[in-house]
């Protein structure tokens, strides 16, 4: 993290905001992490900053086929329901990458 996000897409010339999410990376591999992370980023983004958030890079890590294409999916679905529940009540998180 060691990130200001806040202060990084501050300046005027920036017309969008960005987060990247790695939960395993990030040794927070739980879906309600990546959820609040995602939902605490587009209120900044809304409401701090007035400017649209993009969720340019996420993942997740599988060790094996049969462990981790489910729990794989299952981080890509959560994700994708809440782009597409923030496009549909036109909230601030517009899109994925």
């Amino acid at each position: 993290m060691g990130q200001d996000f806040k202060l990084n897409h501050m300046p005027k010339d920036i017309d969008f905001a960005t987060i990247h999410i790695w939960p395993d990376t990030w040794e927070r591999p739980e879906e309600s992490f990546q959820r609040s992370w995602i939902l605490t980023h587009m209120r900044e983004a809304e409401e701090e900053l007035g400017k649209p958030l993009v969720l340019e890079e996420f993942g997740k890590s599988i060790k094996s086929y049969e462990d981790g294409i489910e729990a794989r999916n299952q981080v890509y679905r959560s994700a994708h329901e809440l782009v597409e529940e923030s496009v549909r009540n036109n909230r601030g998180l517009k899109g994925s990458i």
